[in-house]
């Protein structure tokens, strides 16, 4: 309880900004990821494309990257919890996002030969490196100062996915599920009473969530 009431999370108009911030930055890709589904720092970067599959339009958590106290990474297919490991919907405008960083990616393949990203990961630098999870952390706050929205930390993107599902009426049980909590209560403990919904309906409110926030900043 104390946690989410310390937490900094964005409205919709300031995720938007932080997005727009973050193009063309070393840490856009994670960064999208996090705002998109509220997925952990260590979830964003273990990513693996063999985890998206876009015939059947849903993205799976089941990998993980963590730092090491001495700075190095350990890459894991579990997560952090049982619970954590879960299977969303593909929200249409991130899957047009991401076709668009695999297109790049399988140019610079060509381009560099098999050493490029030989462990499939989707958060990587030009040469195919893995993006160490701390220049993520340290990246979000120049981009959340670059975007003009109040001081908040890379964790709190995830209290902003949150958010736009507190205000869209998701359940508790579908919040628990989307964000991988281990327990109810905690989901409970953090976020309001909420109407049913289903995860897609809650992938189809995020994705109109961020529409409305361009339309209203073209107007």
């Amino acid at each position: 309880m104390i946690f989410w009431i310390t937490a900094k999370r964005c409205t919709q108009e300031q995720v938007k900004k932080v997005l727009d911030a973050a193009k063309g930055n070393l840490c856009e890709v994670p960064i999208f990821i996090e705002e998109y589904y509220g997925t952990r720092r260590s979830e964003a970067i273990g990513l693996k494309w063999n985890a998206i599959d876009f015939a059947a339009k849903t993205i799976t958590i089941r990998h993980t990257v963590t730092v090491c106290s001495n700075g190095s990474l350990v890459k894991a297919d579990i997560t952090k919890t049982k619970k954590s490991y879960r299977t969303l919907p593909l929200i249409q405008n991130f899957e047009e996002y991401l076709l668009e960083v695999k297109e790049k990616q399988d140019a610079l393949r060509e381009l560099i030969g098999p050493s490029y990203n030989p462990e499939g990961y989707v958060c990587v630098r030009d040469d195919g490196r893995l993006i160490h999870p701390d220049r993520v952390t340290y990246h979000y706050k120049q981009i959340v100062k670059k975007a003009g929205v109040p001081p908040n930390r890379n964790h709190d993107s995830r209290h902003s996915n949150a958010s736009t599902l507190v205000k869209n009426h998701i359940n508790m049980k579908e919040i628990q599920r989307w964000l991988g909590h281990s327990d109810i209560k905690t989901t409970g403990n953090l976020y309001s009473h909420l109407e049913t919904a289903d995860l897609v309906e809650a992938s189809q409110r995020i994705e109109n969530s961020y529409k409305n926030s361009e339309r209203n900043e073209a107007s």
